[in-house]
């Protein structure tokens, strides 16, 4: 076996891309992956996912790969042995006197020889995700404990928009990808959680994870990926020590002294900390009252400590479990006593043992339970327990508590009327009960029965703690939709938004209805993100919003409803509609050449001082004269909103339905001809009209730009869905008569005319989710103003 160096926990593997072979068919049979017979005709598979390290962008790259072969094998850490067996025996070959599991790797393939595809780091280690339970079962590893990370950490990856690429989670990156539309996990991550590791040091001989070596991935691999392994933890010795001596409990039955101070259980247990120090050592007897014993640098000091994180060697829990540190979780008569040992990756053992004990002079408490079975928020709820005596008749005081904060804690404010004494015959029992109203605003209470509050009977009972008996009530709060209200209020666009119901684990679905105040409702949102945005809508209008939340047993926490008003289109601006205006003067000369749009000086220019010389064309440095003709162009505000679409793709096998979306540029305004976004608006014509001129017009549309729809979701099959127009010019056609307000004795203009303002009839455009086109017809006017220079006068509009 060659040396090992890379580190596994990167699924970025070095690799170069495999040269087209002769051979017709694999030659061994892989593992895991689609069939294919590398030949020139063979239909390679895509690999979709984050291919950065192979020089790709983004977390939904795609690309051809070509499959190949590589051996994936383990040795076994905690045995000293380096010798590498197959993960799966069934499914090995034995090549160079070396046995391996055969598995697939992805080399990406060059899209030409100017791609910038780096050939050095264009192999992918993944397996599919119906494949992980198998291997990590053979690893040794816990394959439920895998793929709660595993499914854990693509939810995190999917909450982000992509189904595909790389996510850290619990200290693990995880890396997903699509191999021809099937969801691959990468190698590296699932041999960690299943107790590999990618530690370099102490090794027993084998000093790297993965190597390339050069086979032709046919018949011989290209790569060879060894891991070590661990068994799970073990417990050695689990046996009572009574009064110095160890007990035989093969009968089942150990007789414990009450208060017995130096008796405990002799314990000895090993685990594996890996790079983790989250081993734990937890006690409970049946039927089930837990105590966590130990944690690495957390417990008695009689446990411990273990030496989490290393790989010195065997990392052992020694020590004594002392009979007065679990006397809490003791109850006179018979305990089954039962100790797990676990480790950072799910794996765990456990041992039973059967203690009698039999405490004397005691009070206690046990059994509570409540009715009804489920409680309804300020509805009448009855708690009780299980009250003894293992003294003679004893009358006791006794102390009721419910957690009326709902801090989880009992407090001497806590406690509830109650009998001031209860009697208990000799070694018998009673059942004591209350009864309280549930409060209204809190899901769960704590509440406690507890005996013998003084602890006075016995006197030496100061330390004991079975006088106590408490539970978890939860209150079933009612089902009720919260409020709805809008902001992001437009002309044609609003948001309505709302807050997250009280129980988010009971919701199935919100419901919106929407619609003109007067005018019917119709659904506009089903589901549960807690706001959407409201398009097409007409301004000046008064619409109302009505949302329902319902639960996923389809119950309707009631109707709550919002009005809001879009705002009217002022009559006397044209600023909402306008990003820039100007005017292009015709040159007087003999050329008769026109001034380019791109020569207009910046807005609030002032022309008075040295005009000609900071112009940006001759045509400014002539004076306009009475009757000239100039254009007038105007730049429409370009505004954006979103169109959504639902996409179906294979999931396993089952079909699913996503969701995409394209952002959609659109101007603020339009020629009232244009009909729809995806007709051309080449052409088309806005009506002009001078205020002090008279003179009417029209603006065409002269320069625009055609855009694409494409989604997004990297799990779409078809993102692209259409292309647009955006119209981002208009220009007069013919050119506006300055016929007014121009003095040439003076050169002045007369003070009358000195503005102008240009009334641009047009429609304010709006775009809903599904891509249709609206307008209301408007009216903008826009500014224009005769200015002076020592050169004289000359209209810019700037």
């Amino acid at each position: 076996m060659c040396n090992i160096k890379n580190r596994i926990s990167s699924v970025l593997i070095s690799g170069v891309l495999m040269a087209q072979v002769a051979s017709p068919a694999f030659a061994v049979q892989q593992d895991y992956g689609p069939a294919f017979t590398n030949t020139k005709d063979t239909a390679l598979p895509t690999v979709k996912g984050d291919l950065s390290g192979a020089g790709l962008q983004g977390q939904g790259s795609f690309r051809k790969a070509m499959p190949t072969f590589h051996g994936l094998s383990y040795f076994d850490y905690t045995a000293n042995d380096v010798n590498f067996k197959p993960v799966n025996p069934s499914k090995s070959s034995t090549i160079d006197g070396s046995a391996m599991t055969t598995a697939a790797t992805y080399n990406l393939v060059k899209n030409g020889p100017n791609d910038n595809l780096h050939t050095a780091t264009n192999g992918f280690f993944a397996m599919p995700v119906t494949e992980v339970p198998r291997y990590v079962a053979s690893a040794k590893g816990n394959p439920q404990f895998v793929m709660s990370k595993l499914l854990a950490a693509h939810y995190k990856l999917q909450a982000s928009g992509t189904a595909t690429g790389s996510v850290s989670y619990d200290g693990v990156t995880w890396r997903f990808y699509t191999v021809s539309n099937i969801l691959y996990v990468d190698v590296p991550s699932v041999i960690w959680e299943s107790a590999g590791t990618n530690l370099a040091s102490d090794r027993k001989g084998a000093e790297k994870v993965l190597d390339y070596v050069g086979g032709d991935g046919v018949n011989t691999p290209q790569w060879w990926a060894t891991f070590p392994t661990t068994v799970a933890p073990t417990i050695e010795t689990y046996a009572p020590v009574i009064l110095g001596q160890h007990v035989d409990y093969s009968t089942g039955n150990v007789k414990i002294p009450p208060m017995s101070q130096s008796d405990y259980i002799d314990f000895s247990g090993t685990t594996w900390g890996f790079l983790r120090n989250t081993a734990t050592l937890t006690l409970w007897t049946s039927p089930g009252k837990p105590k966590k014993l130990w944690s690495p640098g957390n417990g008695p000091a009689s446990i411990g400590p273990m030496k989490a994180g290393k790989w010195a060697g065997v990392d052992t829990v020694p020590g004594k479990i002392y009979l007065r540190d679990i006397q809490d979780i003791l109850l006179p008569g018979k305990n089954v006593v039962t100790v797990k040992l676990d480790d950072a990756f799910g794996r765990s053992v456990t041992k039973s043992l059967v203690i009698m004990y039999q405490p004397k002079n005691n009070l206690w408490a046990k059994n509570i339970w409540y009715a009804p079975a489920t409680v309804k928020s300020g509805a009448k709820v009855t708690i009780s327990a299980e009250l003894g005596s293992d003294m003679g008749d004893t009358a006791s005081a006794l102390q009721v508590y419910v957690d009326k904060n709902g801090n989880g804690k009992l407090d001497p404010s806590d406690i509830i009327a109650a009998p001031s004494n209860i009697t208990i015959e000799a070694n018998g029992t009673r059942t004591a009960g209350y009864s309280f109203f549930a409060p209204t605003d809190k899901q769960q209470i704590l509440v406690a029965f507890k005996v013998n509050p003084g602890k006075t009977k016995p006197d030496n009972e100061s330390d004991w703690k079975d006088n106590l008996v408490a539970k978890e009530i939860p209150i079933e709060m009612p089902w009720v939709t919260p409020p709805i209200d809008v902001n992001n209020i437009d002309y044609n666009n609003a948001t309505p938004y709302w807050a997250s119901v009280a129980q988010p684990q009971r919701l199935d679905r919100y419901i919106v209805d929407c619609g003109t105040i007067n005018g019917p409702l119709s659904q506009k949102y089903v589901g549960k993100d807690r706001n959407f945005r409201l398009t097409g809508l007409s301004p000046g209008t008064t619409y109302k919003c009505q949302i329902q939340a319902i639960s996923v047993t389809n119950q309707i926490g009631g109707t709550k409803s919002t009005t809001f008003t879009t705002p009217d289109i002022p009559a006397n601006t044209g600023s909402g509609y306008w990003d820039d205006y100007g005017i292009v003067r015709e040159n007087p000369t003999p050329h008769g050449t026109a001034q380019s749009i791109n020569s207009i000086p910046a807005r609030g220019y002032n022309y008075y001082q040295g005009a000609p010389q900071n112009m940006r064309s001759m045509a400014n440095s002539y004076s306009p004269y009475f009757g000239e003709e100039v254009s007038t162009w105007a730049k429409p505000v370009i505004k954006t909103t979103w169109h959504t679409w639902k996409f179906y793709y294979t999931c396993g096998k089952r079909t699913c339905v996503g969701t995409d979306s394209c952002p959609i540029y659109f101007p603020g305004a339009a020629p009232e001809a244009w009909a729809g976004i995806r007709q051309n608006p080449s052409g088309l014509t806005i009506n002009v009209t001078g205020s002090w001129t008279g003179s009417t017009s029209k603006m065409a549309v002269t320069d625009y730009q055609m855009k694409p729809c494409r989604g997004s979701n990297s799990l779409d099959p078809t993102p692209f869905q259409f292309n647009y127009y955006v119209p981002t010019m208009y220009r007069a056609v013919p050119n506006l008569l300055i016929n007014k307000g121009f003095i040439p004795q003076t050169q002045t203009i007369d003070p009358t005319f000195q503005h102008m303002n240009l009334k641009i009839y047009s429609k304010a455009i709006s775009i809903d989710r599904n891509a249709n086109m609206s307008g209301t017809s408007i009216t903008s006017p826009v500014p224009f103003s005769m200015l002076w220079s020592r050169y004289g006068t000359f209209s810019s509009g700037r």
